[in-house]
């Protein structure tokens, strides 16, 4: 896995009132408007399928099946009965344009291999679907004996890169499509958790996790050079309480250790939703153009059960400039 190089510089907690504007003149208020308006929203209780609302008369469902073809619930335990189960990816693409997918396989937020039609994959699967068609694509995933969790992830467009800021293409790489499914009940959450490098303190805005290239602040870029300095802001959701996370990261798509030599970091938000905790990295070297993108799971190890909106949270997609 690709090494980043964590700091571990401390931090103070700090109160702002206000969000500097990136260079693109890009408000927190537009941005959150967008992100409600594109993201993955249970269409009813125990529902196994998601709607990503595109446009009014478009958009996106996703759902899995077990080998009879059964829909896998959400709030079930995926019972496998084989060390090797097929999983059936349906995404129903109501969109009138073809677009690329990429699919990634995690089992306890770690990136594990998987088979489609025979075919191995260590990191990412892609397809190009049509307008308005349904896809099926039947996973064969080798469960490990201690895995707890079952996560699929649901790229779109992994190999756009975009150097230059537009809201709207930042909110729709975004995006990412997830499905998680326990294998095991009763479980327990990790006993330590990753404390922060600092926290902040801001009234007006309450996130999940963005990606900024401040530490005090909430500003939003595209791409950036090697030995460049990154801070993970992490809050709540406006839950009010302390919300634990599992956050993995991933550059062009191959998952990379982001604590030390742990490739997943396990850690808690701050109960105050005005307070968001921070993480900074160190970017390293690239030798050409590279995606980056966090993904944070609320509740690892949990059944959510509707305790969060947003099962899967993405920061913006950005692209680390590479050598040459």
């Amino acid at each position: 896995m690709t090494p980043f190089f964590k700091l571990n510089l401390g931090g103070i907690k700090i109160k702002r009132k206000f969000i500097i504007i990136s260079c693109m003149t890009i408000t927190l208020i537009a941005i959150v408007y967008l992100l409600y308006q594109n993201r993955t929203f249970p269409i009813e209780e125990n529902s196994s399928i998601y709607m990503i609302g595109e446009d009014p008369d478009q958009g996106v469902e996703i759902w899995t099946t077990n080998t009879q073809g059964d829909p896998i619930m959400n709030d079930t335990v995926f019972e496998v009965e084989q060390e090797s189960t097929i999983v059936n990816v349906h995404i129903n693409h109501e969109v009138n344009t073809s677009r690329e997918y990429g699919i990634i396989v995690l089992q306890d937020f770690i990136q594990s291999s998987f088979q489609v039609d025979g075919v191995s994959y260590n990191n990412l699967y892609t397809f190009e679907s049509d307008p308005l068609t349904e896809n099926i694509i039947p996973l064969e995933i080798d469960i490990f004996d201690d895995s707890k969790e079952l996560i699929i992830l649901i790229i779109r467009e992994p190999h756009v890169k975009e150097k230059e800021f537009d809201l709207e293409k930042a909110v729709n790489y975004e995006l990412i499509y997830g499905k998680r499914h326990l294998l095991k009940s009763d479980l327990e959450l990790p006993s330590e958790f990753v404390e922060p490098d600092g926290y902040v303190s801001d009234e007006q805005n309450e996130i999940d996790i963005f990606l900024s290239s401040e530490k005090e602040d909430l500003q939003a870029i595209a791409s950036m050079t090697e030995n460049t300095t990154l801070y993970l802001h992490v809050g709540n959701q406006g839950l009010g309480i302390s919300v634990p996370y599992a956050i993995v990261g991933f550059m062009d798509w191959k998952q990379i250790e982001i604590e030390g030599e742990n490739s997943v970091l396990y850690i808690e938000s701050p109960v105050d939703s005005s307070d968001r905790a921070i993480y900074e990295f160190l970017i390293p070297n690239v030798e050409h153009d590279t995606n980056l993108q966090f993904v944070a799971f609320p509740f690892p190890y949990e059944n959510l059960n509707e305790r969060v909106l947003f099962p899967v949270q993405g920061t913006f997609r950005v692209v680390i400039e590479g050598k040459q």
